[in-house]
């Protein structure tokens, strides 16, 4: 998942963002469900190349806007950026398992920064050429035309004799506009395609389109903490139970106090799992709360005793 911090989105993009997130999460912690409908399941695997795409792409400009800011000379840019490229396509290669691409993009940073100018121009055209030629297999798993414009751009400006950009805003138009590009192509695969064929759940498993519905929704971040707070009590006595061990998400726990009560902060937001333990008393499961971001959520359980005889 890639850092939410980046810097080279706007608001709107990382709240597009996080629900990508969101709904990516919910389909894979949900897959047992999702291969019921194979029309989904298709949507939601081109989905999550789509947010591939966008995390290279901001890699990129979080790289390339970086160096124009602290002055980085141009080879030094135009070489991690090919070296960046090359640690995709070499990925790519041995998953494919093609070793002749493998060769091809086995190349570091400090290579290419020790090559004379002629050999450096000529190696990264091959590149540029073989990543479009590629295009439509490359595609597929998230690596776009986007970033070799990007390399092509600046070994246009490497390759005459001036050691600077000719012009630093024309890079970060194209930046933008990819950026742009990218998130217009996951969208349009969430509206045409998941949120159509998710209605295929609606009569097998309706609580799974609920839940997807949610998370589709684009909040508005307040700042605020997110918050779980709330009371254990014994469903039979309808009791307070002290030291119930509540769980969320599989990672952060706390301990009810002598009136049953818990309180966590920071949590994270979207679909989460929890789970209630507490000595002599069944556990409680529920893999389907809904958290909204930056609200504190309240959630009472009632505990039933581990041996019940009535």
């Amino acid at each position: 998942m890639f850092e939410l911090k980046c810097t080279k989105m706007d608001s709107k993009q990382k709240l597009r963002l996080k629900m990508y997130y969101n709904v990516e999460r919910y389909g894979m912690d949900n897959a047992y469900i999702a291969v019921l409908a194979p029309p989904f399941q298709d949507a939601f695997n081109l989905f999550r190349v789509k947010i591939v795409a966008i995390e290279n792409a901001l890699q990129q400009a979080d790289y390339v806007t970086r160096s124009l800011e602290d002055k980085i000379s141009l080879k030094e840019m135009l070489c991690q950026v090919a070296t960046d490229i090359a640690v995709l396509l070499h990925n790519y290669a041995v998953e494919k398992n093609d070793a002749v691409l493998q060769d091809q993009f086995s190349y570091a940073m400090d290579e290419l920064m020790e090559m004379e100018k002629y050999a450096l121009v000529k190696m990264l055209d091959s590149v540029r050429e073989t990543g479009f030629e590629c295009q439509v297999a490359l595609e597929a798993v998230g690596i776009t035309a986007g970033l070799f414009e990007i390399l092509g751009l600046l070994l246009d400006d490497y390759r005459r004799p001036a050691t600077k950009l000719r012009n630093p805003a024309i890079l970060r138009r194209k930046l933008r506009l990819t950026m742009h590009y990218h998130f217009m192509e996951a969208d349009r695969v969430l509206k045409y395609r998941l949120d159509k064929t998710v209605n295929l759940f609606k009569f097998i498993n309706p609580d799974f389109v609920v839940n997807y519905k949610a998370l589709r929704v684009i909040s508005s971040y307040t700042g605020k903490m997110t918050q779980i707070e709330g009371t254990i009590t014994c469903f039979k006595e309808n009791k307070p139970i002290p030291g119930a061990e509540f769980t969320i998400a599989e990672e952060q726990t706390a301990i009810t106090d002598g009136e049953g009560k818990y309180h966590i902060r920071k949590i994270q937001d979207g679909i989460v799992t929890v789970k209630v333990h507490a000595t002599g008393y069944k556990d409680s499961y529920n893999n389907g709360i809904f958290i909204k971001e930056g609200t504190v959520a309240h959630l009472d359980v009632a505990l039933t005793p581990e041996y019940d005889y009535d």
